[in-house]
């Protein structure tokens, strides 16, 4: 049986998300054994989350998106290419906005 893991400690960016021009953050939190992956959209009053799985899938024209409950977080799929590169099992991705950073998107393999 293979180990899971996950990430030492957190990190987080800062910057303007895709499409929107707007400030926003990104952070990626350990988390436990048999957790994967879940996007938080915590911009959201009650914040919403959006396990990384294909039950969830709602949109894939020129990216991914994840939708639950009429909530949405798009642009999922260089993130995902980095964490699954990386061999990580188990992650807690929160974010304030729809879509996240620009830079993280695109050229998230450089920083993880």
């Amino acid at each position: 049986m293979l180990n899971q893991r996950t990430i030492k400690n957190p990190i987080k960016a800062v910057g303007v998300g895709l499409h929107s021009g707007r400030d926003m953050t990104l952070e990626l939190l350990p988390a436990p054994i048999d957790a994967g992956i879940t996007f938080i959209r915590t911009d959201l009053d009650p914040e919403i989350c959006i396990p990384a799985k294909f039950e969830y899938v709602g949109d894939t024209t020129l990216s991914t998106a994840l939708f639950k409950e009429g909530y949405k977080i798009g642009t999922i799929e260089h993130l995902l290419s980095a964490i699954a590169g990386l061999g990580i099992d188990n992650c807690i991705i929160k974010v304030t906005a729809l879509k996240y950073l620009l830079w993280m998107a695109v050229q998230a393999h450089l920083y993880f």
